[in-house]
């Protein structure tokens, strides 16, 4: 008789060989992932594509169209250009087409302690983007973008990002393959949609925030930022109390009908 093995790549597995994956303390977030009652499914159950931006020398210009997205330029509401504001030439080695920033990407922090697992769900474009590195650029299908971002931003989700991700000190990391494995609860298409809309409300808040801020009006826009993330927060524990709460109970009468 011969008996033949299929090997996994160290890749497929690597994050189960970190004694880390197996710490105590994450028994209770796969309870609270995966016995809700809801369908869980993985994140790559649901991308169509994901990439980075250009890696190695970066190249700026002051009269460049596209404005270069670094993590810093992520914050909890969204795109924050002026945090640390740089320009790239439309075309050039740092703006790859594949990395160009779209309306429903979902721009994920790939590595860092402290910003590992930030996101932003792109609802409107108003300039030319693209990203650095260091950010994923995740375009989902079978899924709304909004909800998979508020997840991701759940402490569910930031959990999870951290449990999986390696390497040490500041060079904390997480690959394609590890985004790809990250367990999402899939909850009905009429929850997705009133997610959506409450971070399209965060969204344009925020957009409001940064108009003001480019226009020197500064009180004003950290007023204005102060609403957005509370508008956040309030929709992140929506989501974490959906989640927990899992899918409503069907009871079942002795006449045979249910309600």
């Amino acid at each position: 008789m011969t008996v033949t093995y299929a090997w996994k790549p160290v890749e497929k597995i690597k994050q189960r060989m970190d004694p880390a994956f197996w710490d105590p303390k994450y028994d209770e977030l796969d309870v609270a992932i995966f016995e809700t009652g809801w369908p869980v499914k993985r994140l790559g159950d649901f991308i169509g594509s994901i990439t980075y931006g250009q890696v190695g020398q970066r190249v700026y210009d002051l009269n460049g169209t596209v404005w270069y997205v670094q993590v810093r330029n992520l914050v909890r509401t969204g795109i924050d250009v002026l945090a640390k504001p740089a320009r790239i030439a439309e075309g050039s080695y740092n703006d790859p087409v594949r990395s160009r920033v779209a309306v429903g990407d979902i721009l994920y922090a790939n590595s860092g302690i402290g910003s590992l697992g930030r996101c932003v769900c792109i609802t409107e474009l108003h300039d030319e983007m693209n990203v650095s590195q260091d950010i994923d650029v995740i375009r989902v299908d079978g899924v709304l973008p909004e909800y998979i971002a508020s997840f991701l931003m759940s402490k569910l989700g930031q959990a999870y990002s951290l449990r999986i991700s390696h390497g040490v000190s500041r060079m904390t990391k997480i690959s394609f393959v590890e985004v790809k494995s990250l367990p999402v609860p899939v909850l009905p298409l009429q929850l997705q949609e009133h997610i959506r809309d409450r971070y399209r409300q965060v969204a344009r808040t925020h957009d409001a925030a940064m108009k003001a801020k480019a226009a020197g009006k500064l009180a004003e826009s950290q007023e204005t930022l102060d609403y957005a993330n509370r508008l956040l927060d309030e929709l992140v524990a929506y989501v974490e109390g959906v989640i927990q709460a899992g899918p409503p109970q069907v009871e079942v009468k002795h006449d045979g009908e249910t309600r």
